[in-house]
This record gives structure tokens, C-alpha cells and sequence, in this order.
């Protein structure tokens, strides 16, 4: 089966049926799943993302034609692109590159330790109840974060949509704030000794 290929015919039915109830609703969860699945395979450095992520839903899709019972459609793909990066960097002509940087001396990056204290101070500015539900929202993972986030959504007595948005913008925030942060670690370490940024 060559990278890159879409899925196509019964196994892409099939797929799109296991998807969502109307076409547009299908088309919309398989784009979705699509971009999440090429963002996996970016992030991990990947030689071909695109083509990955289409090899992983033609997988899937094929699994569903061959009547296996895959379960959850986007956590079964999950478990496909890690399978399928890794033979793509066992069958990669090139060196692959190295799963983590090397660290310098101290064994953590500046940049991470400084965003990391960036994003605690950001944190600290929100309202505790706030605060106890962004760590909540994100902390979790697999099943357990999909029954967190419903419980959740059931003690602020919200749907689990508009928890989903309310998170979102929260995240913008932080991440706003982080990086206005960062900008200002970077102009102090900027300034020459005994200079003030006043």
C-alpha cells in the first residue's frame, strides 16, 4: 500500500459511516481526524505527514471493511499512526532524527524551564476554582480524560461543547500570556548589566 494514497470506495463508506450520522457530519469528523492525525505525524517530525495520516485512515478503513470491531474510531487511528511511524522510520533511507534534543548541562532546556515558569505564573493569575479546571480539563488521558471532562462538564453544569469552548479560550489566554512572558524574560536578558528596562 503506497504512503499517501486516500482512501477510496467500500472501506471509505464504511469509514465515513462509523464517523458520523449524515455525510456532513462524516466529512467534517474525517477532516478533523485527518488534520489531528497529520499534526501526530508533524510534530514527531515525519518525512511525509500527509501521506501517513491518509495511510492510517486507509488502515483503519480497511479494518471496518474487513468487519473487525475497532471501537472508538479516532483512539483505534491513534494506535495506527504509532505503528505506522514507526515503520516509516525503520524503512527511512536517511538517519532519523533523534526522538529527544540533547539536553545542555543542566539537563533542561532554558527555554522549556522558562516557559514552564511562565506558565505557572500565568496560571497563578487565574481564579482557583479557574485554575483547578483548566487542570483538570487537561491533565488526564485515554478514557479517563473523556470521563473527566464529562464530569466536568456536569459539575459546572455545562454541555461538554460549551466546556470545550470554554477551555479554548482559556488556553488562548494562558497561551497569550505565556508568550507576553517570554517576550519580557527575553528583553531582560537582553539588556546589558546594570541597564533596567524602565
Amino acid at each position: 500500500m503506497s504512503a499517501g494514497r486516500p482512501v477510496a470506495g467500500e472501506p471509505l463508506r464504511r469509514l465515513l459511516q462509523r464517523l458520523g450520522p449524515s455525510e456532513d457530519a462524516a466529512g467534517d469528523a474525517y477532516e478533523a481526524l485527518r488534520r489531528l492525525l497529520c499534526r501526530y505525524f508533524e510534530v514527531r517530525a515525519a518525512v511525509d505527514a500527509e501521506g501517513l495520516a491518509d495511510q492510517v485512515l486507509d488502515r483503519v478503513a480497511r479494518r471496518l471493511c474487513d468487519g473487525v470491531d475497532i471501537g472508538e474510531v479516532a483512539a483505534y487511528a491513534r494506535g495506527v499512526a504509532r505503528l505506522v511511524l514507526l515503520e516509516s522510520r525503520r524503512h527511512a533511507t536517511t538517519d532519523p532524527l533523534p526522538s529527544d534534543p540533547p539536553m545542555p548541562d543542566g539537563g533542561v532546556d532554558a527555554e522549556d524551564d522558562a516557559a514552564a515558569a511562565c506558565l505557572d505564573g500565568c496560571l497563578r493569575r487565574l481564579e482557583p476554582a479557574t485554575q483547578a479546571h483548566v487542570m483538570a480539563y487537561y491533565s488526564a488521558e485515554g478514557r479517563g480524560r473523556i470521563d473527566g471532562r464529562k464530569r466536568l462538564a456536569a459539575e459546572l453544569g455545562v454541555s461538554a461543547t460549551a466546556l470545550r469552548l470554554r477551555m479554548l479560550r482559556l488556553r488562548l489566554s494562558l497561551e497569550h500570556c505565556v508568550r507576553a512572558c517570554l517576550r519580557g524574560a527575553s528583553k531582560r536578558n537582553s539588556l546589558p548589566a546594570g541597564s533596567t528596562d524602565r
